[in-house]
């Protein structure tokens, strides 16, 4: 019995140690070679023995490399049951664990050290033992095979002028597999970046840029060099925010090229060998010789300079590239009351974003309107080009003869590296009086004269008529309709209620017509609700650009509205105007957040995924509730 009670109590004492040994995670730090060209990577693998956290690790800063996380994949468990004298005593599942993976991008050519280094993993810190040394080669030997290029169309710009870049992925032989890495590819810092529009008529395909990235690109053959070539493209234009030299790091290519076929094992037995030229026709049959293939594009630098601050005009606001100005006035003489409408136009090709309303001196004599601003634009061979519209309406209040004066728009042509002015008018206007005529007050009629088709009756003459004395006997019967006290009580005792329905109508519609703030903060919160109900349904189509313009609209038209401020100032003025009504500051930081996101979204490259849209839905849907019972 004490022997017994001996073995139970080692056994279970081995356990325990076997346990705790089991339940502290290990760590091992591996990659995957020692040698790696300029623009390929270093694939380093963390391995937790015995960790169950899938929440991956923050490395600290590796000099001389770029580190991106690239996923987690779990290792296999194993059970353990302790039995003693045919007794379970315990069961514990042991072994097992994390392994993260992260891909290291040399920066430079030379010998690197990847350094031992610590990091925090479910507030337990780990460290690794050793360091590792890379040497990194440069690589710039050109494929005939497989080869890229990257430019511009122009490597020198004004601030604010566009530019093409186009990135082309060239190869002679079927692909098995590729790892393509664009370093600038969906965060190019201090730029603008917009997709030109595609031709419907090619031929496209997608590709995957640094593992992740989805991009449809054109697919053509070509003449280069003397040889036939199968050529991915795809074309970015870039306008400048900010001066400055900017360098564009080289694209890599990783490829698995098919060099040609091999036979089949099983080709020495006669079945297989009589139908080798049919499997050979279709590729079966066949292994796929392949080659490593390594590609790198070279740098792009582009140098953006100033606007020059000679000769710049006083009414110049930022619009560079090539336009012309077109004002027009309709019509030119109007009667008191009646709207003018003043259309201006800037036509041609540059950045549309900078041009504004020119400086637009209102009459004392009109009474003006907010302009409407409308911007249609298209991309054609690397440019932005179309119209933006300003209708401006003006509304006379005294009659006389006038003149709006000259309209100028001034931009800076880069082609000619000097400022432009275009000046447009004077337009004369004149204001005639109102052409309605008041009816004289008659302070008597005269007797109506009866008329029986189309002739007048006349009274030829008058007798005196027999008068009856005796009304005779009066006969019983049902008094009219018109004498009964319920015809009185229905026929006019509604009518003060309906009188004074009638007048509040009347007035509420007045004041709509006279009131114009107060027409805008009524009607605001109907009008967002049939915005944001045609942003549900881009969002649902998967329309991205339609759903951030149309949330965008939605929500700066209400508050347009509803502080009855011009709609052009919204993004700036918002915050600090409702901070002055007492807004609650958490409400005004939300409503921040959401303007800096849908400018983010609809004047870059930058698109959220389907989750991150339906949330900025949501919260401008919520911010357009709150606020309409805030604003008053």
């Amino acid at each position: 019995m004490k022997r017994s009670l001996y073995f139970i109590l080692m056994g279970v004492f081995c356990f325990g140690i076997l346990a705790a040994l089991a339940d502290e995670p290990s760590l091992s730090v591996s990659i995957d070679k020692e040698r790696v060209v300029i623009g390929d990577a270093v694939r380093l693998t963390l391995s937790l023995q015995g960790a169950t956290s899938s929440h991956a690790p923050e490395l600290p800063p590796i000099p001389d490399f770029e580190v991106q996380y690239v996923g987690a994949s779990m290792q296999s468990f194993t059970s353990m049951t302790v039995i003693i004298q045919g007794k379970k005593v315990e069961e514990k599942r042991s072994g097992g664990g994390v392994d993260f993976e992260y891909a290291l991008t040399p920066k430079r050519v030379g010998t690197l050290t990847i350094p031992r280094f610590s990091f925090m993993l479910d507030e337990k810190r780990y460290s690794t033992s050793e360091p590792f040394v890379i040497q990194v080669s440069d690589f710039t030997e050109t494929q005939q095979d497989v080869f890229l290029k990257v430019s511009v169309d122009k490597e020198t710009l004004y601030l604010g002028e566009s530019a093409l870049l186009t990135f082309e992925w060239y190869f002679d032989k079927d692909i098995q597999d590729y790892s393509l890495k664009i370093p600038w590819y969906g965060s190019l810092k201090d730029f603008l970046v917009e997709d030109p529009k595609q031709d419907p008529q090619a031929q496209h395909a997608q590709i995957i840029i640094n593992d992740k990235e989805k991009m449809t690109a054109e697919k053509k053959n070509v003449i280069y060099q003397g040889k036939r070539y199968t050529v991915l493209s795809f074309q970015k234009i870039l306008t400048p925010i900010a001066q400055g030299t900017y360098t564009l790091d080289p694209a890599f290519l990783k490829a698995l090229v098919v060099k040609g076929y091999e036979s089949s094992r099983m080709e020495h037995v006669p079945f297989f060998r009589y139908y080798s030229d049919f499997d050979q026709f279709f590729n079966r049959g066949r292994r796929a010789v392949t080659d490593t293939a390594l590609s790198r594009s070279k740098p792009v630098a582009i140098a953006v300079r100033p606007l020059p601050e000679t000769n710049k005009p006083v009414t110049f606001t930022g619009a560079v590239g090539s336009f012309d100005f077109q004002v027009t006035l309709s019509p030119e003489k109007v009667q008191r009351g009646e709207p003018v409408t003043v259309t201006m136009k800037v036509i041609g090709s540059g950045n549309f974003n900078e041009v504004q309303l020119p400086d637009f001196p209102e009459p004392s004599a009109f009474k003006g309107y907010t302009p409407e601003i409308k911007t249609d634009t298209s991309n054609a061979d690397g440019l932005v080009i179309g119209e933006k519209t300003f209708t401006k309406v003006l509304v006379g209040r005294r009659e006389g003869k006038y003149e709006i004066p000259s309209l100028s728009f001034a931009y800076f042509d880069p082609t000619k590296e000097k400022y432009e002015t275009l000046t447009r008018g004077p337009f004369p206007i004149e204001v005639l009086p109102g052409t309605g005529q008041e009816e004289p007050v008659r302070l008597a009629s005269p007797p109506p004269v009866a008329v029986h088709r189309g002739k007048e009756i006349k009274v030829l003459t008058q007798d005196i008529r027999y008068i009856k004395t005796d009304l005779g006997k009066l006969e019983g019967g049902r008094p009219p309709l018109y004498q009964s006290s319920l015809f009185w009580y229905l026929g006019f005792g509604p009518l003060p209620l309906f009188t004074s329905l009638s007048f509040l109508i009347q007035r509420r519609r007045k004041r709509f017509q006279e009131d114009i703030a107060f027409a805008r903060r009524t009607h605001a919160f109907k009008k967002a609700q049939k915005e944001l109900t045609e942003s549900r349904r881009y969002l649902s189509g998967g329309n991205a650009d339609a759903f951030y313009a149309t949330l965008s609209k939605a929500l700066l038209d209400f508050l347009a509205d509803k502080l009855n401020r011009p709609l052009g100032g919204i993004p700036f003025e918002a915050a600090d105007l409702l901070k002055e009504r007492k807004v609650d500051e958490v409400l005004l930081s939300d409503l921040r957040h959401s303007l800096e996101r849908l400018d983010l979204a609809k004047f870059s490259a930058v698109r959220g995924d389907l989750d991150e849209m339906q949330k900025l839905f949501g919260n401008v849907e919520k911010l357009i509730f709150q606020f309409e019972k805030v604003i008053r």
